[in-house]
């Protein structure tokens, strides 16, 4: 490896990320295949990256492996990580975590806390709260963010631990300090009693702890932006607009329900009722209780669709199920 391949790596990541002009993924991942070509290992495992997602090239699972490998004989130990995720989404749960235990052992702390959470969950080895804890601990204390956030996770909800704010408190400041998006947006919900309007949230120091995560791109805090933003009485539609429509991309359940409301009502957004109905189908079958009942009432009223009684009970069926007293009622009205 040599720092003219260490240079062109740095120039991939500033293309793809866009940090220093315009993104282009074309230039990093050509300047990624040439530090690969210097020897530069992490431009390996980082080009993996790309076939394994299909960005820039042809999505090619086997290629990134073998990228990935080559990686890892190369000395570079966080492509375990890579190839743990990559047979993890493959559904292949031993191999998954036989690669994390080979990355561990060679100090890779985002394989310690991969291996943590197989623990937590008792996912191929047998729950064990107690070692899940011991390896989130192994990796906070080597600084990695994720670490640090598992464990504030554990003394939040006592988790293989008793619960303690404060220390929960002290490793979210420390992965904030990484500008982890998880740590912006927890610590922000903890200055929050859960009570607050819109207006009072968007008020609230909060906020500006909810945007950051949000502009590191936390879906939660998106939809929490998203929504106080074009919700409250004074919204701001030009701001919460985008916030929403990002996580919908993400496949936000509330963000497409949120959106769905401001289409069919024309706020913020022109109208447009078959997009809303798309969207408001799409959260509601992913278990949004809230769209559930929406969808319920477009059918029956026929909005953007055919009116259709039978179709608008069923969705206030499932909105009542799950627990929606307004959908409950609907349907007693309409007997």
């Amino acid at each position: 490896m040599t720092d003219s391949s260490d240079q062109l790596l740095e120039e991939a990541r500033d293309a793809y990320l866009g940090t220093k002009g315009p993104r282009d993924v074309d230039k990093a991942l050509d300047l990624c295949q040439q530090a690969d070509e210097q020897g530069n290992f992490e431009a390996t495992r980082l080009l993996g990256t790309f076939y394994e997602d299909g960005i820039g090239v042809d999505q090619d699972t086997n290629r990134a492996l073998e990228l990935y490998k080559k990686a890892v004989e190369g000395g570079f130990a966080h492509a375990f990580y890579n190839m743990g995720n990559l047979f993890f989404k493959q559904q292949d749960f031993k191999t998954a975590l036989d690669h994390w235990a080979h990355g561990a052992e060679c100090g890779d702390a985002y394989c310690v806390v991969s291996l943590g959470l197989c623990f937590e969950e008792g996912r191929v080895v047998e729950r064990d709260l107690e070692e899940a804890v011991r390896l989130y601990e192994h990796a906070a204390d080597a600084e990695n963010s994720e670490g640090q956030i598992r464990l504030a996770i554990c003394y939040r909800d006592g988790i293989g631990v008793d619960p303690d704010i404060q220390k929960m408190n002290e490793l979210l400041e420390a992965a904030k300090s990484q500008n982890h998006p998880f740590a912006w947006y927890e610590l922000g919900r903890q200055m929050l009693s859960g009570d607050e309007s819109a207006e009072q949230v968007v008020a609230s120091p909060a906020m500006p702890f909810f945007e950051k995560a949000a502009e590191l791109g936390q879906i939660e805090a998106m939809e929490v932006c998203g929504e106080v933003l074009c919700m409250g009485p004074q919204a701001d539609y030009k701001k919460g607009v985008p916030f929403l429509e990002h996580a919908a991309m993400a496949e936000s359940p509330r963000a497409k329900y949120i959106l769905a409301i401001l289409l069919a009502s024309g706020k913020g957004v022109p109208i447009n009722l078959d997009k809303a109905h798309q969207l408001c189908e799409s959260a509601a079958t992913a278990g949004e209780p809230n769209a559930m009942r929406m969808l319920g009432l477009m059918h029956e009223r026929g909005d953007g669709i055919d009116a259709d009684a039978a179709i608008a009970k069923k969705w206030y069926q499932r909105a009542a199920d799950a627990g929606d007293e307004i959908a409950r009622q609907r349907l007693a009205e309409m007997g």
